[in-house]
């Protein structure tokens, strides 16, 4: 039977093959293949340069059409497809305001505001913002949203909801913080509970982190939920913030690198061109690669930043297409030592997600269905699908898991013996704690070695322009004598 669902954005559909209840875990590894394979072909396409306008009206055509859809796909499923739109509004005491709101039409998003007491100046549907790689839409912010729900569960069992929210949108400090607090407060006096006050603030809490709300708030357990939603969020954005360490040491060091080539092409090497043109013997190749590349930057430096943007645009145009991003997110999952970090870090993700989403009382159908906004990788995202599909027809979890090629093997034990011993929830958290573990050593080891790496290849930039420079310098010496 083939059945469709939305993709983890609203961008495409993507079309399933439900197997047969006999379905074996070779039948399951053939069928993910034969999708991986089918992606192929649009790829080579996309690449062809006599076909690039033809593939660009295509996918106008197809994002029209997978659009409305997807719209009815999402209303099959009892959920909201919302549009975020950007709004300048004037409050009650006149004061000019600017922000974004997730609403499902242009009408709601107006009645929203007025219903806020906002008078409309200019309500516009945001594009949304483009990035260099992708993350995905319900990304939100784990540091405000941890926060939020750490003082909530600290304080939701003394004192009512809105004498919490009142307080904490009186506090100093973090103005933004304190506006997403007293919007929340605003909602909650409209008469929507804490998940509906939350949903309209998107930016600041992901689809996920709302369905927990809402389910710790149907289970009577909202502030038990809270707090163990408050110990997810914490370590997500710990692992976010060791990442951005990690990385800045060696893109410091790359950026320092140009910036030295540029300086020593366009400065120094200028004042030894003409002495090394009248050098009558033959130039060693360093020198002569040197001066190639000083030549090429005279007669046309002034096309190389227009190149390079244009090269740079090209590029991050390429990479927005759904197809290739989904081509090369498979591809970096199967890269030796980054694809077992990056299958460690999104596990990692993932299953803490599921666990808190099923410890809060949600149905493992619901979870899962929620936990396709986790991944950034869009492989991941339509395994995911297929997953919440299979299981939803009756397949245990641990058999589809261990279909996907890039689902660590060892963690296949822990998640069976949750299924048969009925504490999947506890045994997710475990898994999750040894993808967590194998993450920070790799990002360990991997900055411990970057820093020299990227030190000899800064010290090997400026040796080998000394050397182009010194070795043709003592030859004529050596002629002199």
């Amino acid at each position: 039977m083939w059945s469709e669902f939305p993709s983890s954005s609203t961008k495409g559909t993507f079309f399933v093959s439900i197997p047969a209840p006999e379905i074996t875990s070779k039948e399951l590894k053939l069928q993910i293949k034969r999708n991986e394979i089918s992606f192929l072909f649009p790829v080579a396409l996309f690449f062809s340069p006599s076909t690039t306008f033809f593939c660009k009206g295509i996918g106008v055509y197809y994002k029209k059409v997978l659009s409305v859809r997807t719209n009815v796909l999402f209303q099959k499923k009892g959920l909201v497809n919302l549009e975020r739109f950007k709004y300048v509004a004037r409050t009650a005491t006149g004061e000019l305001q600017e922000g974004t709101l997730d609403a499902e039409s242009l009408r709601e998003a107006a009645g929203i505001l007025r219903e806020q007491g906002m008078f409309v100046i200019k309500l516009l549907q945001s594009k949304g913002d483009r990035t260099f790689f992708p993350v995905p839409q319900s990304a939100g912010n784990p540091k405000y949203a941890a926060l939020f729900c750490r003082q909530l569960s600290v304080m939701l069992d003394e004192q009512p909801l809105n004498e919490i929210l009142d307080m904490l949108s009186k506090q100093k400090g973090d103005r933004k913080y304190r506006e997403m607090v007293q919007g929340i407060r605003q909602q909650i006096e409209m008469g929507k509970n804490l998940s509906e006050a939350m949903g309209k603030f998107r930016e600041f809490f992901p689809a996920n982190v709302i369905h927990i709300v809402e389910a710790g708030q149907e289970s009577g357990s909202l502030s038990n939920v809270l707090e163990r939603l408050a110990d997810f969020l914490e370590k997500e954005y710990a692992a976010r913030q060791k990442l951005e360490s990690a990385m800045l040491y060696p893109i410091l060091i790359g950026i320092a690198v140009i910036c030295a080539i540029c300086f020593m092409v366009v400065f120094i090497l200028p004042t030894f061109v003409v002495l090394f043109e009248n050098f009558q013997t033959e130039l060693p190749l360093p020198t002569r690669i040197l001066l190639a590349l000083g030549r090429f930057a005279e007669v046309h430096g002034m096309w190389i930043p227009v190149i390079t943007a244009l090269a740079f645009a090209g590029f991050v145009w390429i990479l927005r297409q759904e197809t290739v991003r989904y081509f090369i997110d498979y591809w970096i999952l199967r890269i030796p030592f980054i694809g077992s970090w990056r299958q460690d870090t999104e596990w990692m993700h993932i299953l803490s997600t599921l666990a808190v989403e099923l410890e809060s009382g949600m149905r493992i159908d619901v979870a899962l269905r929620m936990v396709r906004e986790v991944p950034s990788n869009r492989y991941l995202r339509q395994f995911l699908g297929e997953l919440e599909e299979s299981v939803s027809h009756g397949y245990p979890l641990v058999h589809i898991l261990g279909a996907c090629p890039v689902f660590p093997p060892m963690l296949l034990e822990l998640i069976a013996a949750g299924e048969n011993t009925g504490r999947l929830e506890e045994m997710l958290r475990k898994a999750a704690d040894y993808c967590e573990l194998s993450s920070e050593n790799f990002s360990q080891r991997l900055q411990a070695m970057a820093e020299p790496s990227m030190l000899l290849l800064l010290g090997g930039v400026v040796m080998g322009f000394v050397l182009s420079i010194v070795l043709p310098l003592m030859e004529m010496m050596d002629q002199a004598m």
